[in-house]
């Protein structure tokens, strides 16, 4: 049980993956839930471009994709992310890589606690929610 990383298709390897573990069961556990099996992969763009055609019938790369597998109470699930297209965001928003990222396992995180971004009204709450669990990051 708990969170792993894991690499396929990318040369990304993720820094401080502890504090980046922490910092996530204390946001689940924030919403009253607790971490069961959680797998964040880091995938090339080819490879969460085929994931979005597959799962989604979207043809284009993103920046994540989550698949859950909750059970009662628990979170479990997995988050596919795509370093490559975080780090195009990064540098759309004017944002560091290393936030951004943050952001993106978050935002999977908080689609495993049930929120969405479907309406625009449900993507100005998620980025609230980003944005406070952002803020809860230990302070390097």
């Amino acid at each position: 049980m708990g969170i792993h990383f894991f690499y396929d298709h990318t040369t990304f390897q993720l820094r401080k993956g502890k504090p980046i573990k922490e910092w996530v069961k204390n946001v689940v556990s924030g919403f009253g839930k607790e971490v069961g099996e959680i797998n964040i992969i880091f995938v090339g763009k080819q490879k969460i471009q085929e994931i979005n055609e597959q799962f989604l019938k979207h043809f284009y790369p993103t920046d994540i994709i989550t698949f859950n597998d909750n059970q009662d109470n628990t979170i479990n699930g997995e988050l596919y992310i795509c370093p490559e297209v975080v780090k195009e965001n990064a540098v759309h928003y004017k944002e560091f890589f290393y936030i951004e990222i943050r952001r993106v396992i978050i935002h999977g995180i908080l689609h495993l606690l049930g929120h969405d971004d479907t309406t625009s009204g449900e993507a100005d709450k998620m980025r609230d929610l980003e944005n406070s669990a952002l803020n809860t990051f230990p302070k390097e």
